[in-house]
Order: C-alpha cells, then structure tokens, then sequence
C-alpha cells in the first residue's frame, strides 16, 4: 500500500480533507494531520508490511511543508476544554442524589466515590490503590476495614 512516494501523499492530502474541524477552526490543525499518519504507519506496520523509513520520511516532510501551506493547516494545538470543579460538582449530585442504582451496601458507593475523587485529585498510579478488574484476585491494591458501613 506505501510502498512509493505518492501514494501516501494522495492518500493523507485525502485524510487531511476530511478531517472534522472542531472549536471553530476552519480546517484541521497540523498536529492533528500528522498524528493520523502516525497512526497510519504504525496501523501498516502491525499488519506486517513495514513502510520504507524514507517513505514516511517524504511524506512527514510533505505534511509539514507543501501540504501545511496548500491547506492553510494551523500549526497551534486547538483549544481543549478540560473538566472543571462544576464537572465534579455535578457527577457528585449525580451520584448521591439522583443515583437510581441500588447498591448491595452502602459502602459500595462509597468505594465508588472515592475512585472517582482519587483519579480526580492525585497524580498518583492509582492501579496502585485500587484492584482492577485486569488483576482481580492478585491481592494487590489498597486494603481497609469499614465496620461503620457494614
């Protein structure tokens, strides 16, 4: 499929076209152009056809200049919109007020909330703190007694 100089040109000059514009931004950024030929290379690769380094080489090349200038390609990162404290305020009326779910024990929802408030406020590896479900039974993750909640 990339196994010559145009056609991965053709081809991204196409995906750069289509890609969706987001935040009022007239077309797609730059970033965004070359991550999805990031992706299709490393895609092409995992299927067992390696692409030629000077191939991908090209067409970086081609993303960054000609293709940049003949699409008016923003060269800034869109703006992102990141949760905020009304975020959480509002997950938090969610899950104590309006929870329809019934829980096997109050502490359940517990758990819960304190899962969702540890991802929120640490920067810690929290697979340290909670046992997932990718290693359930492996006896790691944070151990507590409640007997309040019992």
């Amino acid at each position: 499929m990339l196994d010559n100089y145009k056609t991965p040109k053709a081809f991204i000059l196409m995906i750069a076209k289509a890609i969706d514009s987001r935040y009022g931004d007239p077309d797609a950024c730059l970033r965004t152009v070359r991550q999805y030929w990031k992706n299709t290379t490393a895609g092409v690769d995992r299927e067992g056809e390696p692409v030629d380094p000077k191939i991908i080489e090209s067409t970086t090349n081609f993303i960054n200049d000609d293709l940049q200038k003949k699409l008016n390609l923003p060269r800034y990162k869109r703006a992102r919109k990141y949760a905020a404290m009304p975020h959480l305020v509002y997950l938090a009326k969610l899950l104590w007020g309006y929870d329809w779910h019934r829980y096997s024990s109050p502490k359940d929802r517990l758990d819960l909330w304190d899962g969702i408030l540890l991802n929120v406020f640490t920067s810690a590896r929290v697979g340290e703190y909670i046992e997932s479900t990718a290693r359930e039974g492996s006896g790691r993750g944070l151990r507590y007694n409640v007997s309040l909640l019992q």
